[in-house]
């Protein structure tokens, strides 16, 4: 009999994985579209996935802790590793899909050189801003007005039409009152995140006539204001100072700014935590220091999920598996603080040969369910040449990618109806060798454009 964790953890992964109301025509153009790319789904990862629910229900449950121990308000931080094709971005995707059914606050940052870099912590803010996602809305100053309008709008109202403005009068009492204790006694590291957060609300409910009258601002200058500085955008100190935010978004707050964002939504009780996909370093930079700025910051990240700055909030990084060979070796502190334990490596999940008959069998299922009318092509006889002729290494290299462009050079076939019941087996055989040709050449074109860039791959 399974205990109450293990019912929650297998309804969530039910809700996440059913694909059932999407429409066939549509489900398999996605589907036909990911696999032709060699990329994984951004939605309805989890009902693409294969072998990897031993590793989900382990996240899950790992999810579900993070609420049931509260009260110590501490963080988790995993890792995906893995080589390309190995699986870490559709890890991070279900990941991501699993936290937001649960009611978590989720943003997915790409890590890429020039941009949101872990060694500049003082970029990730702003990506965090303008990405993070709740209940179908994206943007910190979306993601706060949604929260706090599910927090006080009657249940029984369609959540997709529940808005700050449509509260009537005894709800936005509630919000004031709220307001109130939250600036009082809600312990948020930055009072400038947090006076913008709660002004950017205020903003958005009918105010008291004595109230307007001693504001320096009307509701819709204060908003964009409050707006702007949640994004992290430079704002004037007067500007600021008018909306009631005296410590605004720097370079110097950068970090401060990300754990208030983690403090205030979950603290306030509008989310049930947060979590980060960082996603995925292909690329370190060159520099020993911003290497060891790196190196710093993820051992400094690590340590603040244990001492209550980062409550109910995960962090899942996704590196090549050479991060953790060559570089988190020469740091003793960071390798200390990783263990096997938070390293999670798709690929280690299933085997090659169940993950070949798990995606035939699940693609194929997808494609006739969106033509119907076209025959039942033997798929399973192409297994052996597959396995025989697919270059697969243990680390999986190009092996799902491979994998996916087969798949559908066979289905566009099977539609045009030149597979049937007595495919050869040199018909599949034409596929993979184009499909490996095509994949040769891109990872060539990849390694040449990689020496070119001052940046030495993982």
């Amino acid at each position: 009999m399974m205990n109450s964790n293990e019912r929650d953890i297998s309804d969530i992964l039910h809700q996440v994985s059913n694909l059932d109301g999407i429409n066939p025509d549509v489900l398999w153009k996605v589907t036909r579209r990911s696999l032709s790319m060699g990329l994984p789904p951004s939605r309805f990862a989890n009902g693409f996935q294969i072998g990897l629910t031993k590793v989900l229900s382990r996240v899950t449950n790992e999810l579900i802790e993070l609420n049931e121990l509260a009260e110590f308000e501490h963080g988790i931080v995993r890792f995906a590793e893995g080589d390309y094709s190995g699986g870490k971005t559709l890890l991070c995707n279900c990941i991501s899909e699993i936290a937001d059914q649960m009611g978590f606050a989720t943003v997915t940052i790409d890590l890429i050189p020039g941009g949101a870099s872990l060694d500049r912590l003082d970029r990730i803010y702003p990506h965090v801003a303008r990405n993070i996602k709740f209940a179908d809305a994206t943007g910190l100053d979306q993601v706060i007005l949604r929260a706090v309008a599910l927090k006080f709008a009657p249940e029984t109202e369609d959540p997709k039409q529940i808005d700050l403005k449509t509260l009537d009068p005894d709800e936005v009492r509630k919000v004031r009152a709220w307001i109130r204790e939250t600036k009082s006694s809600c312990e948020v590291e930055s009072r400038g995140f947090m006076m913008a957060a709660l002004g950017l609300v205020e903003s958005q409910i009918d105010v008291p006539e004595k109230t307007m009258k001693e504001s320096l601002l009307g509701n819709e200058e204060k908003a964009e204001i409050c707006r702007s500085i949640l994004r992290g955008e430079q704002v004037s100190p007067l500007a600021a100072s008018n909306a009631g935010v005296r410590e605004r978004f720097s370079k110097e707050t950068s970090r401060s700014y990300l754990r208030s964002l983690c403090q205030f939504l979950f603290r306030a009780k509008l989310t049930r935590g947060t979590l980060f996909c960082f996603d995925e370093a292909r690329r370190m930079p060159q520099n020993k220091r911003a290497v060891l700025d790196v190196c710093n910051n993820l051992q400094s990240l690590i340590d603040e999920t244990s001492c209550g700055r980062l409550p109910a909030t995960f962090y899942m990084f996704s590196f090549l598996s050479d991060f953790f060979e060559e570089i988190v070796v020469r740091y003793p502190a960071l390798q200390q603080r990783i263990s096997q334990h938070a390293r999670i490596k798709p690929s280690d999940e299933i085997s090659m040969d169940a993950l070949l008959d798990g995606m035939a069998e699940k693609y194929a299922k997808i494609f006739y369910a969106a033509n119907p009318s076209c025959r039942k092509a033997p798929f399973k006889k192409a297994k052996p040449f597959f396995v025989k002729n697919v270059p697969i290494v243990a680390d999986t290299t190009g092996f799902t990618r491979l994998m996916g462009a087969t798949l559908v050079a066979f289905f566009d076939e099977v539609r045009m109806g030149a597979v049937s019941d007595d495919v050869e087996n040199q018909t599949l055989m034409s596929f993979i060798k184009k499909e490996e040709g095509k994949l040769k050449q891109r990872e060539k074109s990849e390694a040449e454009r990689s020496e070119t860039e001052p940046f030495q791959t993982v």
